[in-house]
């Protein structure tokens, strides 16, 4: 397993439409189990144009200070506007996907 580093730092290119940043530290039992549940979700969102970051936060510190980050593991819904966030336990993808509000999205 290897984590995706931000190919930008600064906020992900506008012109993507569809971009989710999962926040973890390190490679702690939640943080696998955390990037292993989103992988998951992402690869059922892909063909709809779903982009995914994983930031280890003891890598990247700016970019969780930038989103505003204080607890991991964190998924973050980048784009569309407005930024969504869901802490703490992501297993329950249904949960996830409505505190992201994705379902909405992706009826629209």
């Amino acid at each position: 397993m290897s984590l995706v580093e931000p190919t930008n730092p600064a906020e992900p290119d506008e012109v993507e439409r569809r971009a989710l940043r999962l926040y973890v530290v390190g490679r702690t039992p939640a943080a696998v189990r955390a990037i292993d549940a989103i992988r998951e979700l992402h690869q059922g969102l892909e063909h709809d144009g779903w982009t995914l970051e994983v930031v280890d936060v003891l890598r990247r510190p700016e970019l969780a200070e930038a989103d505003r980050i204080s607890a991991v593991p964190a998924l973050v819904r980048k784009l569309p506007r407005p930024v969504r966030r869901v802490v703490g336990d992501l297993s329950d993808m249904d949960r996830v996907l409505l505190g992201l509000e994705i379902r909405d999205v992706q009826a629209g």
